[in-house]
């Protein structure tokens, strides 16, 4: 039995159905990725870039507000 190289592994994506093992491998495989999930066997994973509040806004629990 042959094991394919780390690079042969689909790509990790929000919504993809996974295993644990199966979400780890792919994880590990994608350096590029700083946060990703696996909740109840989805996954879930960060969106790259680069996240700022601007300074006129602010955030409540229940709603975010910007002033002009």
């Amino acid at each position: 039995m042959s094991v394919s190289p780390i690079t042969d592994l689909p790509p990790l994506e929000n919504g993809d159905c996974l295993t644990r093992q199966e979400f780890e491998r792919r994880y590990t495989a994608m350096a590029h990725i700083k946060k990703a999930e696996l909740i109840e066997g989805v996954a879930s994973v960060a969106s790259p870039g680069i996240w700022f509040i601007p300074k006129n806004c602010y955030s409540t629990f229940s709603s975010q507000s910007c002033s002009s």
